[in-house]
């Protein structure tokens, strides 16, 4: 159905045509005319087309394909048909022609790649040409198959198997097709990455199910680069965005610690960095995030990917980001109910001792692993949240085991006295009945006096 192949028509139910009761009471009527239907009168008494039917069904196939041929001088966005034609006729041939111009002008946006560059078009605006041209490789395949009907009943000098109206019935659904990926490509003509996306997903909330379940295919294959993105930067902490069509961008890289002068002197104060690794390293954009998403799924994925770099670059943990990767993208994409009833990594591991190359595609085989792609949210949510979990939790494990972060909170908190000794407790003895009255603004001198009255000895601060 659709761009790769010729529908089927439907069978008629309309009753048989009426005949004569008998023979004998025609022969009776001294031989009067046979009936004959209303179509079949006024097809006898119309003068003949010129060009006929058959010599415009010659022609249909490069009619289809947005070639000029004999009886059709197609131009740039314009057709030219005899006025000797019926009205009819010349109505069906113009539905004909406009799958052929919408061909050409598809083929036109393919070939715009070369001319606008990688970094105009990126990664997504790849995978929509890649999409597209793969679609009308599937129109090609339906006007050949057309174009075989057409031959076959050219070579027999009677006979009504194709006519013009039935090859009209064959390319409605395609042209529905190549209509939707003109409209498509008109309004993202100007977007990228994961505006190009979103604006493709919101074709999948029509009200028309052909549109939604076209706009559902496209994306199946114009997301892959979006997903390997997401992918990377949520198991390895990367970004691996050269065209800038992530929701995460990155900043400028920040100079190297380990080359700054020694404290003091003049060049330290210009060596500094001028911004946080944690904090200026990456930022959101929210205007890339897809509908599918959602503001929350975004943070998270940018916390995520944001935690494992810095578990990787600033707290020397570059072997737990690999063992992540290696689970995550195994143990992660397994459905709850398998995840919930046994392990699978001991077995994984023994497929790996056994030599094979590529464990997730034994799994993929048996339809164990869900992959990430268009389509699976659950599985998406699924491994987000499970990645979030795993990098906060190892996040703040590192800071309290490895960095000591409770050690300096704790030095912090008696370096500023806070609840060491008996100043705090003399203190609050004091003032505890004057807080207790009425607020007046001739009792701050009162607390002035009981603050200056406590002793300040060694004793009383250490």
């Amino acid at each position: 159905m659709g761009l790769h192949s010729i529908p089927s028509l439907p069978q008629s139910e309309l009753p048989p045509l009426p005949r004569p009761s008998s023979p004998s009471s025609a022969a009776a009527a001294g031989g009067a005319a046979q009936l004959q239907t209303k179509a079949a009168l006024l097809a006898s008494n119309r003068p003949p087309m010129d060009p006929s039917e058959r010599d415009l069904l010659r022609d249909i196939p490069y009619l289809l394909l947005g070639l000029p041929s004999t009886h059709f001088p197609l131009q740039e966005k314009s057709l030219s048909l005899p006025s000797s034609l019926p009205a009819p006729v010349i109505s069906l041939l113009y539905s004909l022609a406009e799958p052929g111009l919408l061909y050409k002008s598809l083929q036109r946006f393919i070939a715009t790649e070369e001319a606008l560059g990688e970094d105009t078009v990126g990664l997504v605006g790849q995978s929509l040409r890649g999409a597209v041209k793969g679609e009308l490789a599937g129109w090609m395949n339906l006007v050949a198959g057309i174009e075989s009907e057409i031959r076959r009943f050219l070579a027999t000098k009677e006979g009504s198997g194709v006519t013009l109206k039935r090859v009209a019935i064959w390319v409605r659904e395609g042209t529905l097709g190549l209509r939707l990926m003109s409209v498509i490509i008109e309004e993202t003509n100007t977007l990228k990455g994961g505006q190009l996306v979103d604006k493709v997903h919101s074709f999948t909330s029509h009200g028309d199910p052909y549109i939604r379940t076209f706009a559902h295919k496209l994306l199946l294959q114009i997301t892959k680069p979006w997903y390997e993105m997401l992918k990377t930067w949520i198991y390895q902490g990367v970004l691996q965005d050269p065209f800038q069509e992530f929701f995460v961008r990155e900043t400028n890289p920040l100079e190297p610690r380990s080359k700054y002068p020694p404290y003091g002197s003049s060049a330290y104060a210009s060596a500094l960095p001028k911004q946080s690794a944690w904090e200026g390293k990456y930022s959101l954009e929210e205007t890339l995030v897809p509908g599918f998403i959602g503001e929350q799924v975004a943070r998270k994925v940018f916390l995520i990917g944001k935690s494992l770099n810095f578990i990787r670059g600033d707290c020397g943990e570059e072997g737990y980001v690999i063992d992540h990767a290696k689970e995550a993208s195994l143990e992660g994409t397994f459905p709850c109910s398998l995840a919930l009833s046994f392990s699978f990594l001991p077995l994984l591991a023994l497929l790996s001792s056994f030599g094979t190359s590529d464990v997730s595609l034994c799994w993929k085989d048996y339809g164990l692993i869900v992959e990430l792609s268009y389509g699976n949210t659950v599985a998406l949510e699924q491994s987000i949240d499970k990645a979030y979990l795993t990098t906060t939790s190892k996040l703040v494990e590192l800071m309290k085991v490895k960095f000591g972060f409770w050690d300096h909170l704790n030095a912090f908190k008696k370096y500023i006295l806070l609840g060491q000794g008996d100043f705090i407790a003399i203190l609050m003895e004091s003032i505890g009945y004057p807080l207790h009255l009425k607020f007046l603004p001739s009792a701050i001198f009162p607390l002035q006096t009981l603050y200056k009255s406590i002793p300040l000895s060694p004793h009383h601060c250490f």
